[in-house]
């Protein structure tokens, strides 16, 4: 006969099944809640960066080192400048020199989270929600940086005619977009090293070929012999990076992206942000397709010079 005391009450029963419906709710509820705006968390950071940059560019500029450019820099942006006279210009010069030390910060950390961090955070992103939506601070950082230097090359290139280039300008929008969405939706961190970070390394040897004419070196000179070799590295590591890399990685990157769309995932981990996503797949081809006309342009150069 049953015991009374040991059957559960249609009381008791509801009340269980409230209880474990509210834990699945609230399960559900804290899967979904976003992660709060990484923009916002970083503001002083990007309020730093961007002062860093303008001071540095101003220093430069009032500074005026006197280094020579070639004449043909002068004579369409000076007035009164005869040929024959030396030839200075303080605002490419801050401008190569800012675009250096940014350059070279956001190649140095992207190279060494991708190739030698002893950091496990990124070799353990082996899943797609990983790769797209896991935590790197070391993404953060790097999106920092390139959405400062993006967005204070954008306005210092408005400022120079050498540099007042749509193509350029489009590039620099288009690449402030992806540092802020990444920054602000806290996604994309595994591939924001590759792509923010080592893509970067050929635009250090860049800064000292573009324009090729930019210095004034002698016949066998120095200045030849490192223009020289920063051509052939920049030549090495823009193809491996931003023409093999950038092609190599976007197999994953798409996989990824369809793969959590697809499942749903990418609306449970970020509600309402899929759009995100496909806004960097449209940008990966986008940015992916100006690397090849620069490849283009590139073997052109290069072709003119060995004819």
């Amino acid at each position: 006969m049953c015991n009374p005391s040991v059957v559960p009450s249609s009381a008791t029963t509801a009340s269980s099944m409230d209880h474990n419906n509210d834990g699945v709710a609230n399960k559900e509820l804290e899967q979904q809640v976003m992660p709060p705006s990484g923009f916002e968390r970083y503001r002083r950071w990007i309020e730093g960066g961007l002062l860093a940059l303008s001071v540095c560019y101003g220093c430069v500029y009032h500074w005026n080192p006197p280094i020579p450019l070639h004449e043909s820099l002068c004579q369409d942006q000076q007035d009164g400048f005869v040929p024959g006279m030396e030839c200075y210009r303080p605002d490419l010069v801050a401008y190569k020199v800012t675009s250096f030390l940014a350059m070279a910060t956001m190649g140095f950390m992207g190279a060494y989270h991708w190739h030698f961090s002893s950091n496990q955070q990124l070799k353990h992103m082996k899943t797609p929600q990983d790769r797209l939506f896991g935590r790197l601070p070391a993404a953060d950082y790097l999106n920092v940086v390139i959405f400062c230097y993006q967005v204070w090359d954008f306005v210092v290139s408005i400022t120079i005619p050498e540099h007042l280039d749509p193509v350029f300008l489009l590039h620099h929008v288009l690449a402030m977009i992806t540092a802020y969405c990444s920054l602000e939706y806290q996604m994309m961190p595994y591939y924001s090293i590759f792509y923010g970070g080592c893509s970067e390394v050929s635009s250090i040897f860049l800064i000292f070929i573009d324009p090729v004419d930019f210095f004034l070196p002698g016949n066998n000179s120095m200045v030849d012999t490192w223009v020289l070799a920063c051509q052939g590295m920049f030549v090495l590591s823009f193809t491996a990076y931003r023409i093999v890399g950038w092609i190599y990685y976007s197999f994953p990157l798409w996989r990824d992206c369809r793969h959590v769309m697809a499942t749903g995932q990418a609306e449970q981990l970020r509600p309402g942000k899929t759009f995100v996503l496909r806004l960097f797949l449209g940008l990966d081809v986008v940015l992916g397709s100006l690397q090849c006309f620069w490849l283009y342009q590139i073997i052109k150069l290069l072709a003119g010079m060995f004819s």
